[in-house]
């Protein structure tokens, strides 16, 4: 459309952003582009210029994960059928004897309670956030770990993060793993007590790397978001 300034290009974001661009509340309307403010970081809020429109409109019907995605799409678009359709994950086995080895891999026991971060380094997962955490888990119980594994896919976000390791002291009692292949991306699940996922902000998303987390029978720690409201809180 010629860049972002281009009336087209604006023109079309009025039509995709959908139905309630015409309501005088809409912050996409009335403040120009919408952002949400994040950990000090400005980004665009994603839940706001939605930008589905005509996909959806030239669809015979849509699949989401969960009810209140589902619920949000019926009520822009009544005349679509909208389905829930959970988001699969493998059932990964609890061996212990894989839970052991990994730890003891990583120089770590089994009376150590290890949380877990996993995924690709991106600003929305909130790594730095979670470290600093951490850091006052580990204060007040030795015997916590943090396990950090996923692709660097920003330089910048795995730079932060080791660097937060670094000044907190926390080297003894955090793991790094970069890029692990598949199988040790689920033995290191296996090796894991709880996952953390505070991720934000959010297209109204299912994160995988949750669902693995039930598939393996662990808790998960996460943003309270609308899109995870219908599990049981015991998970």
């Amino acid at each position: 459309f010629g860049g972002i300034d281009n009336p087209a290009f604006t023109d079309e974001v009025r039509y995709a952003h959908g139905p309630i661009w015409a309501d005088p509340a809409d912050p996409a309307r009335v403040l120009g582009w919408p952002a949400v403010e994040v950990d000090g970081v400005k980004h665009l809020d994603r839940l706001t210029l939605t930008l589905e429109r005509r996909l959806l409109s030239a669809s015979r019907g849509v699949l989401v994960h969960d009810p209140f995605r589902a619920n949000w799409l019926r009520t822009r678009y009544p005349e679509i059928p909208v389905y829930t359709v959970a988001s699969g994950a493998p059932v990964i086995e609890d061996d212990p004897r894989t839970k052991s080895a990994t730890r003891a891999k990583l120089g770590w026991r089994d009376d150590h309670v290890v949380f877990g971060m996993f995924g690709g380094f991106t600003a929305i997962k909130r790594m730095r956030v979670a470290v600093l955490a951490f850091a006052q888990v580990r204060r007040r119980w030795p015997q916590a770990r943090l396990l950090i594994v996923g692709h660097a896919r920003e330089a910048d976000i795995v730079a932060d993060v080791e660097q937060v390791i670094s000044e907190l002291r926390l080297a003894d009692s955090v793991r790094v793993v970069p890029g692990p292949d598949k199988d040790e991306f689920q033995n290191l699940i296996v090796a894991s007590d709880a996952l953390i996922g505070l991720r934000w902000p959010t297209a109204g998303e299912t994160s995988a790397v949750m669902m693995r987390t039930f598939g393996a029978g662990r808790l998960f720690i996460t943003t309270d978001l609308p899109q995870h409201r219908h599990f049981d809180r015991s998970f």
